[in-house]
């Protein structure tokens, strides 16, 4: 049964001794030792019964089709495999591989512990679930267990693994099957896989990601290559993944994520090409994101030994990091990931996850952070015990807000639609990229919908009912990807073969659009976001709209997927702090989905109301800790009436209003600052924050000169000092003046964005400014409320910035064409030569410098135009080198068709042509006409 050419054969005999004599015994070998296939049979040869859990769908099932194979057996028999997706095992199975997760290990050791041995292989990847096994195998052994673990890695901190489980014995299985040579990175991935290819090696190249797999199979596949090019990535097909473990009669090239670096092994690899990167979700702040980071030098040495398993290997190391700057290990998931399922599965499991002893113990704070996660979802109470909710959610193979949407469904009568939307949103939608400055050829899947909309997972799922209908071909035409939809429907089936013993055939009562919304709702009370103006903040959070996202920008309150992704940009890299899968939000409905988040305050800024004669209080309303409701209530029996009512009549006889006289004296203009502020008879309210309001003007108060201003404002201070007035400065004057200060400045602006949209300059302006000129546009129309006129302000005033800036640069462009400086230099002669026109929005051409020896320029702005003409020999051609997004102002068609009449010379306005020959009294003609018109 063993390979005795593998290096782990000669250490049989110490595994099986361990195995015997310890509850934990430790395997570090080498990749290409045999470790994962080996270790395997040698436990089997000696009686036992094994569960051997993989980090991956596709580590399981292929590694014990290995075995399966050595052992001479098929799939299902005496080897199996079990995954959440799909299983082959029966009655005779013995060495069942499984995935990692905690209750299905619970549930194959089941009552087997004494005949059984649990292999946790791949342990130095340290996912939530290996971390959790240990951890579970750990509590096991100190609570008496006679369990027998056998932890299996390539790079493993052995020592220290060890003395976590009190000094377990530690094998080392050193050296690889066959040697493999570094060399030195090329100037480009790209090219040193051509390289390889062409000395007829199988290649298998490391990328961080989906989107730079797809880009470099592109790339590839132009470079014409005579290999057979194939993508290897979690997210294909069984079928699409079995091509990369075929042999062709040529080489391969597979470009993987890191799911080839382990337990994967492709044959015929003998060279690797690693970009030394990968894509990590790291958890900053609470919140995840996505974030493109260096590897670590043990997943680097993993990398490598991919290259030599079959036979002697060349690697190449393409990472960008500076060595020292390189881990010697990678993070842990468990301290870079959410830790609100894993709390959830180990309570359910009978665990509380702060008395669990884990390998990298996470901070305190995160496991209370995830538990107070999980209250608000309604999964748990706050003394830890799991809800009738919460035993739902686990079941459902999705992340815990998308399983609790789904129990909502239920309740609701929408789970069609909800396992729809969850589906979908697991994939991160189904849509692609839209059209951009760089691909404009993309195609706009938003075109399907017209304006803004309410929601949008309710938008993604209308593409999914169109997507039914279509073909591959027509889902790429309407920009909905033939990719992600599969994929969404697969997970779709699973969660609907998982659901079905929960779900019910009710039907909502009301709206079924409002029971989806309320749905989607209830799995993001964590995600309630209100607009700030500059976007969208909970907390000290801000956060902006995705730019996939079909909801208005300047709606009040939201949910949505809070996510962080990290780009690359020429001035270095930048974090976007983003909403997606947006939906608008009535905050009746999430109360009404989760009243145990509601919190009222009552009996604040209390006050006499001499109107009603009573004392009235503000009362406040928080949803999960963010006020969203303040309103004014009688409060008869508040605990301070008495005072708060002796103080009033007090400051009322103090004041003498009724000895204060001359009505003939105009009561001054609130908005001049130098005015004083009215005296009142009480205070007005107070506002969400909790700011007094003042009522102005419910006296009519007399006023007098300066002295009678200091007195007011003087006597106002001492009464508040001394606690004995009800009196108080107005926020609310403050909100009136700036109110109509934006109603002034609205009425102004709007005409001035009405000359910009009319203005022929429109059509050379930035993409931004367009943009911004049809949004004010649309949202010009009148009567608005002041919160949406603050913002259409505020929007004008940054798009007449933009242009000044615009503008600036125009000016920019021209001193630099004055100086002669520049960085793009051309020449005429008569032999050869270019000659360069800049046309701004009014026709003017600009010239480069007097001589004309030499054309230089520095900045091209959006305004202008650029006409090139180049000679080769004696023969012109023309092109337009620069042309404005929306088109050519008539001005600068005018100058283009002079400029050709004046050559002499045809011009294909927009295409590259070639003109007829000049002579050289043609060419002397041109120069001097040139030297003419721009001297």
């Amino acid at each position: 049964m063993q390979n005795i050419t593998l290096p782990i054969a000669a250490y049989r005999a110490d595994i099986l001794t361990a195995v015997r004599e310890n509850p934990v015994v430790i395997v570090t070998a080498e990749t290409g030792a045999g470790k994962s296939t080996q270790v395997p049979q040698y436990l089997l040869e000696e009686g036992y019964e094994l569960v051997v859990t993989q980090p991956r769908r596709l580590a399981a099932r292929t590694v014990a089709e290995r075995v399966a194979s050595k052992l001479g057996d098929e799939i299902g028999g005496l080897v199996g495999y079990r995954t959440a997706v799909d299983r082959k095992d029966s009655a005779d199975t013995r060495v069942l591989f499984c995935t990692d997760g905690l209750a299905l290990v619970q549930e194959l050791v089941g009552n087997k512990i004494e005949t059984q041995v649990l292999v946790i292989d791949e342990v130095h990847e340290w996912n939530e679930n290996i971390e959790v096994l240990v951890a579970w195998v750990k509590a096991q052994i100190r609570e008496g267990s006679k369990i027998k673990v056998v932890l299996m890695s390539a790079t493993l901190e052995d020592e220290r693994l060890s003395r976590y489980f009190d000094n377990a014995p530690v094998i080392k299985v050193p050296g690889r099957v066959f040697p493999v040579e570094e060399r030195r990175a090329g100037e480009s991935i790209l090219d040193d896989i051509r390289k390889l290819v062409q000395e007829g090696r199988n290649v298998l190249a490391f990328m961080p990601g989906k989107a730079e797999i797809e880009d470099l199979c592109i790339a590839l596949g132009q470079l014409g290559l005579h290999a057979e090019v194939l993508p290897l990535h979690g997210q294909l097909s069984k079928e699409e993944q079995a091509r990369c473990f075929q042999r062709y009669g040529r080489p391969k090239v597979v470009v993987s994520t890191n799911v080839a670096q382990t337990s994967v092994t492709i044959e015929d690899i003998d060279a690797v090409v690693d970009s030394g990167l990968e894509r990590r979700i790291e958890l900053v702040d609470g919140v995840e994101g996505l974030y493109l980071l260096p590897i670590s030098w043990a997943d680097s040495d993993q990398r490598k030994g991919r290259a030599g398993r079959t036979k002697p290997g060349i690697y190449l190391d393409h990472c960008p990091a500076i060595p020292e700057r390189r881990a010697d290990f990678s993070v842990a998931e468990i301290l870079r990931r959410r830790l609100d399922q894993t709390v959830l599965r180990l309570a359910i499991a009978g665990f509380r996850m702060e008395e669990l002893e884990f390998f990298h113990q996470p901070m305190p704070e995160e496991i209370q952070q995830a538990r107070q996660s999980l209250v608000n979802l309604g999964c748990m109470t706050s003394n830890g015990q799991v809800t009738q909710i919460g035993k739902l959610v686990n079941r459902l193979p999705v992340s815990v807000q998308f399983a609790r949407m789904l129990v909502e469904a239920r309740r609701l009568g929408v789970v069609e639609e909800i396992l729809t939307i969850v589906a979908i949103m697991e994939v991160g939608g189904i849509t692609m990229p839209p059209p951009s400055r760089n691909r404009p050829d993309r195609p706009d899947w938003r075109q399907a919908f017209p304006g803004r909309q309410q929601s949008d997972p309710l938008a993604q799922l209308a593409l999914w009912e169109m997507a039914k209908k279509m073909s591959r071909a027509e889902m790429s035409e309407k920009g909905i990807s033939p990719k992600d939809y599969p994929r969404a429907q697969e997970i779709r089936s699973r969660l609907a073969k998982t659901f079905r013993s929960e779900r019910e055939a009710s039907e909502p009562e009301g709206d079924r659009r409002e029971a989806i919304l309320k749905a989607i709702y209830s799995g993001m009370v964590d995600n309630l976001y209100h607009s700030n103006y500059r976007g969208y903040q909970q907390g000290d959070e801000e956060r902006e709209l995705s730019k996939s996202s079909l909801v208005d920008p300047i709606t009040k309150w939201v949910v949505g997927v809070p996510f962080d992704l990290e780009i690359k940009t020429r001035r270095g890299g930048r974090v976007l702090h983003l909403l997606e899968m947006v939906s608008q939000v009535k905050i009746e409905w999430m109360m009404e989905i989760a009243p145990h988040l509601i919190k009222k305050v009552g009996g604040l800024n209390p006050y006499y109301d001499p109107d009603i004669g009573c004392v009235v209080s503000t009362t406040q309303t928080y949803f999960n800790r963010q006020l969203v409701k303040g309103e004014i209530q009688e409060t008869p029996n508040h605990p301070e009436a008495s005072q708060i009512v002796a103080s009033w009549s007090r400051a009322r006889e103090s004041l003498h209003w009724n000895n204060w006289q001359g009505p003939e004296i105009p009561i001054p203009d609130y908005t001049d600052p130098e005015a004083v502020v009215p005296l009142v008879r009480e205070v007005y309210g107070h506002s969400l924050t909790g700011a007094p309001l003042f009522a102005y003007g419910t006296l009519e108060p007399r006023v007098g000169g300066g002295f009678f201003v200091l007195w007011v404002r003087s006597s106002l201070e001492a009464q508040r000092k001394a606690h004995e007035s009800g009196l108080y400065l107005s926020r609310e004057i403050e909100r009136e003046q700036s109110r109509k200060a934006n109603e002034r400045k609205y009425r102004q602006l709007k005409v001035q964005v009405e000359e910009i949209s009319n203005s022929t300059l429109i059509s050379v302006w930035s993409d931004g400014v367009r943009e911004t000129l049809s949004y004010l546009n649309e949202q010009s129309v009148d009567p608005r409320t002041d919160w949406e006129i603050e913002q259409w302000v505020s929007r004008s005033e940054q798009l007449l910035v933009q242009i000044e800036q615009e503008e600036e640069q125009a000016l920019e462009l021209q001193q630099a064409i004055d100086r002669g400086e520049g960085e793009l230099n051309f020449s005429i002669s008569s032999d050869s030569g270019e000659m360069t026109w800049v046309i701004d929005s009014d026709g003017i051409e600009i010239p480069g410098k007097d001589t004309l020896d030499t054309v230089t320029w520095r900045v091209i702005s959006p305004g202008q135009l650029v006409l090139r003409a180049s000679m080769e020999g004696s023969q012109w051609t023309y092109w337009i080198h620069r042309m404005p997004t929306d088109g050519v102002t008539e001005q600068q068609r005018a100058t283009v068709r002079r400029v050709e009449d004046q050559l002499r010379e045809p011009f294909a306005f927009g295409l590259q042509s070639e003109g007829e020959e000049l002579d050289d009294q043609q060419f002397q003609y041109a120069l001097e006409l040139l030297k003419v018109r721009f001297s």
